[in-house]
């Protein structure tokens, strides 16, 4: 069969058939087989459900009489699927002009990402569906660029939002709670007396207004009711235990000592 029907073309040829591959120009000793056929004028192969273009240059020798045309050995189908996906790789990496909806001006880059909209949101699709959270330019897309593409650095910056924003909402008072107690110690320990007749602070009362003041701070308790309450908000510590003066030790130590 020399001639080749646009649709038709059998995966397998019978094992009875003489076999010669166009692209080797012999008859080659093959364990499968594949037929061409041709598609929108162009020369290729199916694979499955998709047509491969044939990007292998056919053997200029004739088919011998006896043998059957247009067929494909095994090993030529997989140096033509190996070229295939080497061009689509290219294609994919190669860098194109487009309009960034963010930016509001044409770019040349190699990662575009089309926008998506979910649940009356904009965003994009990366695994899961990630809100847009950068703000689009209010520039209209030029004519003859596609409209709703963003570039490869805006979508690493949104998603760094997006991670901070996760982040955020599952320890909202984390950056807080750690600021005040490093604030509360420090200032704890600025209190350190140095002497042993030294006015001594009560640690817990310290705290209390170490607590007292960060609140005020940050606006969660009312100054009015602190500066003049009905109730102290820190009751205050009870009177420390009076310390003798040297003179008195000294006495003390000299009775015992006679």
């Amino acid at each position: 069969c020399s001639s080749v029907k646009p649709g038709a073309c059998p995966v397998t040829v019978p094992a009875e058939t003489q076999r010669w591959c166009v692209i080797h120009g012999t008859p080659p000793s093959a364990d499968s087989w594949v037929k061409l056929t041709l598609r929108g004028g162009r020369l290729g192969v199916i694979t499955g459900d998709s047509f491969v273009p044939l990007h292998l240059t056919p053997s200029s020798l004739p088919v011998p009489q006896g043998f059957e045309d247009n067929l494909v050995c095994g090993e030529c189908l997989a140096r033509n699927q190996e070229k295939e996906s080497l061009l689509q790789k290219e294609s994919s990496d190669q860098e194109r002009q487009c309009w960034c909806v963010t930016h509001g001006h044409l770019l040349t880059t190699s990662k575009w990402t089309h926008l998506s909209l979910c649940h009356g949101r904009a965003g994009l699709y990366n695994d899961t569906f990630v809100p847009l959270h950068l703000t689009p330019s209010s520039l209209s897309v030029p004519q003859g660029f596609d409209d709703n593409l963003i570039c490869g650095e805006c979508l690493d910056r949104n998603q760094e939002k997006e991670s901070r924003l996760l982040k955020e909402s599952f320890n909202p008072d984390e950056g807080c709670s750690m600021g005040n107690s490093k604030s509360s110690m420090s200032a704890f320990q600025s209190r350190n007396k140095s002497g042993r007749f030294q006015p001594r602070e009560d640690p817990v009362y310290a705290r209390k207004v170490d607590e007292l003041l960060g609140q005020l701070a940050m606006g969660k308790v009312d100054s009015q009711k602190v500066l003049q309450p009905i109730r102290p908000a820190v009751v205050h510590s009870p009177m420390a235990k009076q310390e003798s003066s040297p003179i008195a030790i000294a006495q003390r130590q000299a009775t015992k000592s006679k």
